[in-house]
């Protein structure tokens, strides 16, 4: 990918107009989770508004009726949310964090080493809102 030829690229960025679908209380969704986990990384303790998620175990388009059930939401880093949205990382029923075997193959390099660091170490719970067990299993089942 690194030999592209500039000739090759694109000579303008351009725009079009599209229809699209807004989740309209995620913002909510959100205010609860980041508040039931003190506005921190359930899995690194980072406590960084900004670089935080609130995460749905089981997608927003897999289940209607959970998508605002605060159970369903861990509040993760953006990094650790995006391993766990590919289902690249779980949290057992023990709520330990788990790293699928493809990932903990791979070859190692210092931001690698420590996305994975935390393979077995349980969550920071939340004051409320303790994740669901049954949902945590649907999506380890992924």
């Amino acid at each position: 990918m690194a030999d592209i030829d500039e000739n090759e690229l694109p000579k303008e960025g351009k725009e079009r107009e599209r229809l699209l679908r807004v989740r309209v209380n995620q913002r909510f969704f959100r205010t609860v989770v980041l508040a039931a986990y003190d506005y921190t990384c359930c899995v690194t303790g980072l406590g960084v508004p900004e670089l935080l998620v609130a995460s749905h175990t089981v997608p927003w388009s897999a289940d209607p009726k959970r998508r605002m059930n605060p159970r369903n939401g861990p509040c993760l880093n953006a990094l650790h949310d995006r391993a766990f949205d590919r289902r690249l990382m779980d949290v057992d029923e023990q709520l330990r964090i788990r790293f699928k075997d493809e990932l903990k193959d791979r070859p190692r390099d210092p931001g690698f080493s420590w996305l994975v660091s935390f393979e077995g170490r349980r969550i920071r719970l939340p004051r409320k809102f303790t994740p669901d067990p049954q949902l945590l299993r649907v999506h380890a089942a992924g």
